[in-house]
């Protein structure tokens, strides 16, 4: 056997050791691929179905808001609803396009297949949709009609979502899909119930059947809910739990439970109608004036009795208002006379008064008694039902967030099974190919002379390939032997070793070469090469490297004379440019050109009479020019630094913060040694109110220092006005007298005024004591940080003085409500405007915002470091732009 393979061809033996594994490995892997294939068909029938409900699911949603809005149009009529409705037909159509679109991709990818086909088949109301929209704007709708015309549609789409658990086989899947079915059905009595609900509170009163129908939607949305529950996972039901445990729910609960608690007020209110009415008190009072029989005067007082107990209950029932209290007062009034006056028509009675007489005594007006337990049969929920509308949408948009979660989570129900399915492939993959490789183990003593043999000779002419590419530094020599393959392997190792013989010599001429190009580069020529190897490309690129050296060295010597002669004051001696070429040939003409000039300048200044003497003259006042100009340095920089020190006695401690806020940081770094940038900050009357700005003048350096003493005198004169007549802060008001201010005193009277100077900047008042803050800004912007989220206020897009300015402009006042761990942060232009980056760009608002999200849980002084890090790491090497004022305070 083992001669019969050895005669066989090369190509022969590998093609039998490859086929009897090929077709081992194609047998097993078709079945494999078949049956994967059917389980991912399904799977993939499932998903969709799943995508499928989750379209459908948000299309209902849209209708649902369709359905109550359009309730509230119907009930009012109003340009508020119209457009709502406008707005909402919009959301609704892209819904409808959105499922109408996917439904059509369907049917295209799975024409043959019938279980689709039928799940889709009846998937399109959109003609009832039409239908109902033409009817409600012709007018031609009643509330109920439109209630259960829209209804209807959602219950048609819900039972299609009903139907994917049909196609599911798996029972994780089935569950929640059953789960998700009952939610929705939870979420839709809900959409029921607001369009009732608004419509029981618009009228103030239960219809005929609609206090029943009620109280059932409440009970199916319990029982679906339930059901829900009951079938989903744990984590969805702590979702749930967690999401509809949410302030609009307890709002809405208490209005729901006062509907459903006003059958039992209309039992007791019937009650108390059987009571008084036919057969009742005032039927019994009659009868007694009438027939004069004591029995029925019994019959009034027991009713009476009955009354008050009745009158009693409907007071100890919950959700009874102050409205239903004076009208069950009115009742109680009103028979409280029958009671009172019945001893004395039993005393004219039985002293024979006629019937005419006894009336007289009664004299009880019944309209406030019976007008009273109408109203009270008609409900008085004291509700508003655009408040119930609010609610109950706020609920509906929440039980959506948890329909999405549950959505999410049958998709990784789907992707978890997938996967599973992606594993078991993967085992029988494994399986597979470990057969394979038992397979090629038990054929191996069938190629193992050949393959060694390949194996060896080609890794020997690999490493030898690797070793000319430069990949390796060693050469593994190929295997010798008394086969064809070994012959050859012995003449190519020969050849490797002249090869690589060449190879070094070829290296250590490149090398010694690279070395010699060095010292050339720093400036030594002396160097040369010295070795001479086979390769005769190489030995004449080394004689052309050294003839080249030398050429330079002698010529650079020759321009090395001529300079030394130059420096002995003799100018006559030239270079010869007689074979030099480039740049050899203009060094040295420049070289001869500069002793031409040099001789022409002696000659010049000989002719002119300029001697050594005036020179050293000349040289002196030099001299004292430069003395001069650098004590006037001394004294401008003296000068600037004395006013720094008045700009910062100007600028107000920074522990006056602490007095009001509970943290806070301020970093206030001039451009230059003073700057136009300033803070300031007041205490009013009392430790409970303070007034801070932040001032952006213009220009900095200097001329910005100079308006800001400007601004300090007009905030002094403000804000002792204010003080000293204890008037009410108003920070637009102070914005508008800093404007009025600087205009005057500036005379930018005209656009032809001299002066164009003004600021940016915001006025902030806060009192501790009513817990507010005012702030006004000139195009300034306030940051504030509440529960974790970031909003901000743009101040007007007014600066302060300036030509252009309007001396009568009316700044804005906002006035915010504080809290407890409130953050406000605000800046002048210079932090945001800073270059910097790859580009060079301003660091922007967007990046001032993003350290404000990232940094706020830490301390102020942590957050300062924060700010200033950010910042000059952005800047790198370029100038600072301008003056950088940044204040953050924690209420």
């Amino acid at each position: 056997m083992n001669e019969l393979f050895t005669n066989l061809p090369i190509k022969n033996k590998i093609f039998i050791l490859i086929l009897i594994p090929v077709v081992i490995i194609i047998f097993i892997s078709s079945n494999i691929i078949y049956k994967d294939y059917k389980h991912i068909k399904k799977l993939n029938h499932l998903k969709n179905g799943i995508i499928l409900s989750t379209k459908i699911s948000s299309l209902v949603h849209e209708i649902q808001k369709e359905r109550g809005i359009s309730i509230m149009f119907l009930g009012r009529k109003s340009d508020f609803f119209k457009n709502q409705l406008k707005k909402q037909y919009f959301l609704t159509n892209n819904k409808l396009k959105d499922l109408n679109n996917f439904i059509k991709e369907i049917k295209t990818h799975n024409r043959h297949d019938k279980n689709v086909q039928s799940l889709l088949k009846y998937l399109n109301y959109n003609s009832d949709i039409v239908h109902i929209r033409e009817k409600l704007n012709n007018n031609l709708i009643s509330v109920d009609e439109l209630l259960n015309l829209y209804t209807a549609v959602n219950e048609k789409y819900l039972q299609s979502i009903a139907n994917v658990s049909k196609i599911s086989m798996s029972s994780t899947a089935t569950s929640q899909l059953v789960s998700y079915f009952n939610f929705l059905l939870a979420k839709e009595t809900v959409g029921i119930q607001r369009a009732i609900g608004a419509s029981i509170l618009t009228k103030d009163e239960f219809q005929e059947g609609v206090r029943v129908r009620f109280s059932n939607l409440i009970a199916e949305e319990n029982l679906y809910i339930s059901n829900f529950l009951k079938y989903t996972s744990i984590d969805t039901e702590n979702f749930y739990k967690r999401i509809i445990n949410h302030k609009s729910i307890h709002e809405l609960n208490p209005i729901i439970n006062k509907l459903l608690f006003s059958s039992k007020k209309a039992h007791i209110v019937s009650n108390m109608q059987n009571t008084i009415g036919y057969g009742g008190l005032i039927h019994n009072f009659k009868n007694f004036v009438i027939r004069k029989d004591d029995k029925y005067a019994d019959k009034v007082s027991l009713l009476y009795v009955n009354l008050l107990k009745s009158i009693n209950q409907y007071k100890t029932l919950k959700y009874v208002n102050q409205r239903e209290l004076k009208l069950l007062g009115d009742i109680e009034n009103v028979f409280g006379l029958y009671n009172k006056n019945l001893p004395k028509v039993i005393q004219a009675i039985h002293s024979k008064a006629t019937i005419l007489q006894s009336d007289k005594i009664i004299q009880v007006d019944d309209t406030p008694a019976i007008t009273a337990l109408d109203t009270l049969n008609n409900s008085l929920f004291s509700v508003k039902p655009s408040i119930w509308f609010n609610l109950v949408t706020d609920k509906i948009n929440l039980m959506k967030r948890i329909s999405d979660f549950v959505t999410r989570k049958l998709i990784n129900t789907i992707n978890n099974e997938h996967d599973t399915l992606i594993k078991e492939f993967y085992i029988i993959g494994i399986i597979t190919a470990l057969l394979v490789l038992f397979l090629i183990i038990f054929s191996f003593f069938i190629t193992r002379n050949i393959m060694q043999t390949i194996t060896s000779f080609s890794k020997g002419i690999f490493s030898f390939f690797d070793y000319i590419n430069k990949k390796t530094n060693t050469v593994d020599f190929l295997v010798e032997s008394n086969t064809e393959i070994g012959y050859i392997s012995k003449e190519v190792n020969q050849n490797i070793i002249r090869i690589k013989i060449g190879i070094e010599e070829d290296k250590n001429v490149i090398n010694q070469t690279i070395k010699i190009l060095k010292e050339f580069e720093e400036g030594d020529l002396s160097k040369r090469v010295n070795i001479t190897i086979s390769n005769e490309a190489l030995n004449e690129l080394t004689n052309i490297l050294n003839k080249m050296a030398d050429n330079m060295e002698l010529n650079i010597s020759n321009v090395l004379d001529v300079l030394e002669e130059y420096s002995d004051f003799n100018f006559s001696r030239k270079i010869n440019t007689e074979y030099l070429k480039e740049h050899l040939y203009r060094l040295a003409l420049g070289v001869n050109t500069l002793g031409d000039s040099i001789t022409n300048v002696l000659i010049d200044n000989k002719k002119a009479g300029i001697t050594l003497e005036t020179i050293e003259k000349q040289k002196d006042n030099l001299h004292n020019l430069h003395v001069n100009l650098k004590n006037m340095h001394k004294h401008t920089k003296d000068s600037i630094e004395y006013s720094s020190l008045i700009q910062h006695a100007i600028v107000p401690n920074k522990e006056l913060f602490s007095k009001y806020f509970k943290d806070y940081f301020v970093i206030w770094n001039p451009k230059d040694i003073v700057g136009g940038d300033i803070y300031l900050f007041d205490n009013l009357n009392n430790d409970n109110e303070c007034v801070f700005m932040i001032i952006d003048c213009t220009g900095h350096g200097v001329p910005g220092a100079f308006v800001t003493m400007l601004v300090k005198a007009i905030e002094r004169q403000i804000m002792l006005e204010i003080i000293l007549k204890n008037k009410t802060v108003s920070t637009a008001y102070i914005l508008k007298r800093f404007n009025k201010e600087m205009k005057s005193i500036l005379k930018q009277d005209n656009n032809d005024a001299k002066s164009n100077a003004g600021f940016d900047g915001a006025i902030l008042y806060y009192n501790k004591k009513e817990k507010i803050i005012k702030f006004s800004g000139a195009n300034n912007e306030l940051f504030i940080l509440k529960d974790d989220e970031l909003s901000s206020i743009k101040g007007n897009r007014h600066s302060i003085g300036y030509r252009s300015s309007d001396v009568n402009y009316e700044f804005t006042e906002h006035i915010i409500d504080v809290e407890d761990n409130m953050k406000f942060y605000i800046t002048t232009d210079g932090y945001l405007d800073q270059n910097g980056g790859e580009k060079g760009f301003p660091f922007g608002k967007k990046r001032f915002k993003n350290i404000i999200q990232e940094s706020h849980n830490k301390s102020f002084i942590d957050q300062q470091s924060v700010f200033l890090d950010t910042l000059y790491e952005y800047q790198g090497k370029e100038e600072t732009n301008d003056d950088i004022t940044l204040i953050a305070f924690e209420i």
